[in-house]
Formats: C-alpha cells, structure tokens, sequence
C-alpha cells in the first residue's frame, strides 16, 4: 500500500486561523498539513526493503486415515485387514479400494505443484492379463468400519489412470494434482479416492491385492508439494482515510495505522521522500507487529513530501501494494492564499 504526503511549512499566523503546533521556535509559529495523493507514475516496489520474493514450497506425505475394499456379492466391505483389493472374484464379484486422507493441513489458497498418490500392489489371484487402474474422486461420507458396496461405489470423472499387469509387483503411482487442488481450495468436499478397474465387465477371476495402512511401511501415501498462498497486503487506514473532510495533522511524529493481516508473521513499512524509490527512504523498520506504528522524532520535515508504503511478509514471501485514491487537503492551498492576502496588507 503506498500513500504520499506533504507537509507544509508556513510564515506566522493569528490564533484564530488554523490549528497551531505546539512546537515552536522563537517568534516562529508552525502549521503543518497533511495531503495524501497517488502516484500512478512512480514505482512502489523500490520503496520497500529487504523482502525476498522467493515462495516458501513445502511437501508433505500424508497416510490414510481411512481404507476399505468393498465388494458386490453379498454387499459389503473390509476396513480391518492389512490388505486391499481391486478386480473380480467369482464369489464375490468385483471389488473396488477406498482411502481418504486428511490433508486439513494444507491452507486454503495454496498452490498445489503436485501430488502423488502411491500404493504397493503385492499379490494377485487369476489371470495375468493387463488392466487399466482408475483413480477417482469419491462422493459422501463415509468411514473404514461401516463402508460397503452399495454406499460407496458413487464416484466422479477419473482423476488418473495406469496400466498394471498381473506379476508387476511394487509401487505404482498416479497423478492426482488436480483433485488435490480441487479439495484444498474448496471445489469439492474431501471424500477420499475410490480405485478401480475402467472397465468392470468379464467372469475370469483377476484379482489385485495392494496393502493397506495397517500393513506399516508399505500402506498407502500421498505426497503434495505446495506453495503456500502470498500473504494479502495491509490496507492503510490513517491518516488520509475515513470519512471527508480529509484529516489535517499537527505533528511531525503521526501514527501510522494499517489493517490486519491474519496471514502474515509481520508487516515492513518504507518512508521515501520526494522523488521517493529506494535512493530516498528516510525511515525503514522491517518487523512492525500489530496495526499501528508512531513515525519517531528526526524523520519528517516540514517542506516536504513523503510516500509510505506498508507490506504484509509471511513464510511464503511478501504481498504486493494496494493504490487507493484519495483528495489532496486543500488546507495547504488555503494557507497559502491567507499568506499572499496577509502580505498584501502588510
């Protein structure tokens, strides 16, 4: 967020003219005004220090907290065994695996650069013909101890397919950025994953078994590398905002104040002086907690104009500026009017 302002030095005036300073020098009374502009010109980002643009990443691996198989004939499902299975069995048609992973962690807004979700297919029963594995998003809630056939074989478009023949034994892998995404910036509602097979038709016995979370280092995981979201910026709020008329300031120390921000661990605040940018800051902290902020004695002079820009920084870097236009105080323009009239008369 960047403002400007502008203070103003002025020659002596009687008391009932405008509001005086209280600092003064012999024979010399100050009045100071503040006008706030924009600048649609200048560059802001030269004016704010020290603040890396890099984005924090993180990647996380996630285990289910919930799997199941499920099978057609009769209705039903297995959440307890250390194992889970896909395909067809004579006895009990076909089955289908689901899992659901809390990733709750993950905030809101974060860029999701990839997830992989991985299971270790270990056995098999029947033919070892190739066949296509899908990777869906479920529907409903659901939990490993109750979850059957009939109340869990809802699910959405295929998120990922692979190809597994019947010996390949090891981990097998799908994309699954996309849903990921989808779940953690609100889309869809986190229901878990159900795999199965593209086609479930045919009577020959094939039947994959994977292990479960209860089979210890080879249960399921999801692995997602995320970029956390950019902090928003802080948005000034005095003085120079509120309601008209503007606000007019009788010191050289104002308190700055500012919005919030939840997402950021502390805001930077840069005072540059006309022309502004880098060259020109007279007054830089770059940890400022909280929403307000006093400019100290020795930084602002009178006969000056000065820019503030404030920035909100957080793990994942730093937020960008916020403009907003605001009416530059006409008391700077009335005062000098009253001088050249005062003048005039001698």
């Amino acid at each position: 967020m960047v403002e400007e302002l502008h203070v103003l030095q002025s020659v002596p005036l009687p008391t009932v003219a405008r509001k005086q300073f209280s600092r003064r020098i012999p024979n010399i009374h100050w009045v100071i005004a503040l006008a706030f502009i924009i600048s649609p010109v200048l560059s802001l980002t030269a004016d704010i220090l020290s603040c890396s643009d890099a984005k924090a990443a993180s990647i996380i691996t996630f285990y289910p907290t919930d799997d199941a198989y499920i099978y057609q004939t009769p209705d039903g499902g297995n959440g307890s065994r250390n194992y889970l299975r896909v395909g067809y069995y004579s006895d009990y048609g076909f089955y289908r695996t689901v899992l659901k992973f809390d990733i709750s962690s993950i905030p809101a807004g974060s860029t999701i650069n990839s997830a992989t979700f991985y299971m270790y297919y270990y056995s098999h029963t029947g033919s070892t013909s190739s066949k296509k594995f899908y990777v869906s998003r479920a529907e409903g809630s659901w939990n490993e101890g109750g979850v059957k056939w009939s109340t869990r074989s809802l699910y959405r478009n295929p998120t990922a397919s692979k190809t597994i023949s019947g010996g390949s034994y090891g981990w097998k892998s799908w994309s699954i950025s996309n849903l990921v995404d989808e779940w953690v910036n609100g889309t869809y509602g986190n229901d878990g994953l159900i795999v199965r097979w593209l086609s479930e038709s045919g009577s020959s016995n094939n039947r994959y078994q994977v292990r479960s979370e209860e089979s210890g280092s080879y249960r399921p995981y999801l692995v997602v590398d995320y970029t956390l979201p950019m902090p928003p910026p802080p948005t000034p709020t005095s003085p120079g905002f509120g309601s008209q008329p503007d606000p007019e300031i009788d010191t050289l120390t104002p308190t700055l104040q500012w919005s919030g921000v939840s997402d950021a661990d502390h805001c930077a605040l840069a005072i540059s002086e006309y022309p502004y940018g880098s060259g020109n800051i007279v007054y830089n902290p770059q940890q400022l907690y909280g929403t307000s902020h006093a400019v100290p004695n020795d930084t602002l002079e009178y006969d000056q104009k000065y820019r503030w820009n404030m920035q909100a920084h957080s793990s994942a870097g730093c937020s960008g500026f916020v403009r907003k236009p605001i009416d530059i105080n006409e008391f700077p323009k009335q005062v000098a009017e009253y001088i050249a009239r005062a003048s005039s008369t001698g």
